[in-house]
């Protein structure tokens, strides 16, 4: 009995010794001893301060408690204002250098706070730009200067989707990385978030199927899917407000060569062809041209093309389509692999196709073969 119980007590000293902790260690240059620096944790959209510490000949230390399942957000606030971001994982051991007025100058142990500093750092970059832009506009709209007043707010505009392109690239270049939390529920002024729109929906699934295969125990991961399932809920109702008109298939509305809105609702009562293609690939660039004779035949019958390039360089479709003009109508929709319309026809590859009857019902899906595709549509053509 006393052996198992001395193996006992010698398994939980091991056990205790393998423990993973979690350190910080402060380093502040300049600074006066007993300077205070505040170690808060955020909480989903909260900051819970957790302790406060005093430095002493310019250090200071803490042990950190981190879930092993996924990292968290801690901030290191001085009284001026200053904050550093961390993201901080089990087991790590941290030494983050500070100046004098409490900004990181540097910060070993830590890959993800460094990237999260970086991200901070655009975010804060965007917000000066933009908010000197807003005070200019403002006070052009105050004096009357309808010119500068309008200059600006085009400018605003670029620097807001030159901003929400970069942050897109950013989260799809770290799809592994709790950094793209703060990069897709960033703020472009208070209440008004940079991904607004209802088909962001599609963004918020993407990060959250990317990390809940990693960090499944973590609470950003309900925000994320309680956020899409929001603005596909709300997405759906303005669907189903807007339409004038009722169709059995999903409605499309994009613009084309000449940037012209075009709804592929306005073909309703016609057999359509919807086709999503990629304008780089040779072999779809064929099918075009395979197309071209069935689309001539049996146009004048009632038969239409929608053709949907997946593309996020809209000025190299341009340009094919200059140099090979199209006779049907061909929309672009530059947010790649963010499309919406690729997303509600459940689209996954292309090139995908639908043929739509003229009552609206989608009869068939990726007909390639195209002697088996003009006799479906040659039937449908003749049926009543």
């Amino acid at each position: 009995m006393k052996k198992n119980l001395f193996l006992s007590l010698v398994l939980l000293v091991i056990l205790s010794s393998c423990a993973r902790k979690t350190t910080l260690d402060i380093k502040m240059y300049g600074a006066q001893d007993s300077t205070a620096i505040v170690v808060s944790k955020l909480a989903v959209s909260k900051l819970s301060a957790i302790d406060t510490l005093y430095l002493e000949n310019g250090q200071a230390e803490i042990v950190l408690e981190i879930p092993e399942s996924f990292p968290e957000f801690v901030y290191l606030s001085t009284e001026n204002g200053s904050m550093v971001p961390l993201l901080v994982s089990n087991g790590e051991e941290i030494v983050v250098e500070m100046n004098s007025i409490g900004e990181a100058i540097n910060v070993q142990g830590s890959e993800e706070s460094l990237l999260l500093q970086s991200v901070e750092a655009e975010k804060r970059s965007f917000s000066i730009a933009f908010d000197s832009l807003t005070m200019i506009a403002n006070n052009a709209a105050q004096s009357g200067d309808e010119i500068t007043r309008e200059r600006v707010n085009k400018e605003l505009g670029a620097l807001y989707v030159a901003h929400k392109q970069k942050s897109i690239r950013y989260i799809y270049a770290n799809p592994k990385s709790m950094t793209v939390i703060p990069v897709i529920f960033q703020n472009v002024v208070e209440g008004l978030p940079l991904f607004s729109e209802y088909t962001d929906a599609i963004l918020f699934e993407r990060v959250y199927d990317s990390l809940s295969s990693i960090y499944s125990g973590s609470p950003y991961l309900v925000s994320l899917i309680s956020e899409a399932q929001r603005r596909k809920n709300l997405l759906q109702m303005e669907n189903l407000l807007s339409e004038a008109q009722r169709t059995d298939f999903p409605d499309i509305i994009l613009p084309d060569f000449n940037a012209q809105q075009k709804k592929l609702s306005d073909l309703q009562g016609n057999v359509i062809l919807l086709y999503f293609w990629d304008h780089e690939n040779d072999g779809m660039k064929l099918y075009n041209t395979d197309l071209i004779p069935i689309y001539n035949k049996y146009h004048s019958k009632g038969f239409e093309i929608y053709q949907v390039a997946i593309t996020e360089n809209k000025t190299d479709w341009a340009i094919y389509l200059k140099g090979q003009p199209l006779p049907w109508i061909n929309v672009c929709d530059v947010a790649g692999d963010l499309s919406y319309a690729a997303a509600i026809y459940n689209v996954t590859e292309l090139p995908s196709c639908f043929l739509i009857s003229k009552d609206g019902t989608i009869v068939s899906r990726n007909i390639f073969d195209i002697n088996m595709l003009e006799k479906e549509i040659a039937k449908l053509i003749s049926a009543k």
